[in-house]
């Protein structure tokens, strides 16, 4: 594989994407006697995670570690350096604020801790780097409405769009629909969480409320009729091959819908979800690939121009990642 290929990340949780090192550090520094493993453990699945709902749980540990300016600052820098060896040129990491957000530590101090991190890191390895902010599906309308208020406030000043995360078995997308008009009337950037977990009318949902992008899409595998919707909208499809996987989104020895998509002119973008959760890089999920389909050099930078054409970065940015071929 000739790795001078650039490569983009555009569906990076950042909190399932700190790196071990920066968890153990941020927890050691107040005090929490932590070993190594037992920051391993909880941060990343086993092999035998089989659900979505097991795979969130490995988000607390790496939250808890964000506990205020400093160590939220010192996580969004690192996990910028950490991109380096994976050559990465531009990533969207997304998260909520409000998850990290506690007594005296703000959702806005919370943001601009990241956004000063995610500079830092920028201008020591020449990635660019921009945010996504999550609303959650089991908070209240009221506390996601607040999250993309801030959205709003810092837009073009770190924070490029606008998502929805979380347990999508529970929590049904087309619950969301005014949120997400209220989303479009700040004339926010929008990517929604939909089809993972077999709700192909999830996926139609959240392109009828907005969508440009679509996290995982796998629930639209051998639905033409939406896979034609996603075509006719040029709505990216933000595909993670090894979490999708490990949260059974597709199970073990199923088909993986990556060539279908391909095949069916769908904008199709491969990410890693949480790098430090599945243990993946961009790398990791193109060699993954490769052992199931022929994924040429001209597919790669088919995928890299996809992910160009579909990110929220500005004309300038994508003028000069397209310089990068």
């Amino acid at each position: 594989m000739d790795k001078k290929i650039p490569r983009i990340d555009l569906h990076c949780h950042l909190d399932g994407s700190l790196s071990v090192k920066s968890i153990y550090d941020n927890l050691k520094n107040v005090g929490c006697n932590y070993s190594v493993e037992d920051v391993i453990r909880p941060c990343t699945v086993s092999k035998d995670c089989n659900s979505l709902t097991e795979y969130l749980t490995k988000f607390d540990l790496p939250i808890r570690s964000m506990y205020d300016y400093e160590s939220t600052k010192a996580a969004a820098k690192d996990f910028m350096l950490s991109l380096v060896e994976d050559n990465i040129v531009y990533v969207e990491t997304r998260f909520a604020p409000s998850l990290v957000a506690k007594d005296g530590f703000s959702e806005r101090k919370v943001l601009e801790a990241v956004i000063d991190g995610i500079k830092e890191g920028s201008n020591l390895t020449g990635i660019y780097g921009n945010i996504i902010i999550c609303a959650m599906r089991h908070h209240s309308i009221e506390k996601n409405i607040k999250s993309f208020k801030l959205a709003k406030e810092y837009i073009r000043c770190g924070v490029c769009g606008v998502d929805l995360a979380g347990d999508e078995n529970f929590y049904p997308t087309a619950d969301f629909a005014d949120l997400f008009r209220y989303a479009k009337g700040l004339g926010l950037n929008i990517t929604i969480h939909a089809g993972e977990c077999h709700s192909g009318q999830s996926i139609v949902d959240a392109a009828n409320m907005g969508a440009a992008r679509i996290g995982h899409g796998i629930a639209m595998s051998g639905n033409e009729k939406i896979q034609q919707l996603c075509r006719n909208k040029k709505i990216g499809i933000e595909m993670c091959p090894i979490s999708n996987y490990q949260t059974s989104a597709v199970k073990a020895g199923e088909h993986y819908p990556f060539k279908e998509f391909m095949d069916n002119d769908l904008i199709v973008t491969i990410n890693t979800d949480n790098r430090t959760v599945s243990g993946t890089t961009i790398q990791n999920e193109i060699d993954f690939l490769r052992t199931k389909y022929d994924i040429t050099k001209e597919t790669e930078v088919k995928l890299f121009k996809n992910s160009v054409d579909v990110c929220f970065a500005s004309d300038d940015i994508k003028n000069s990642l397209l310089k990068k071929l």
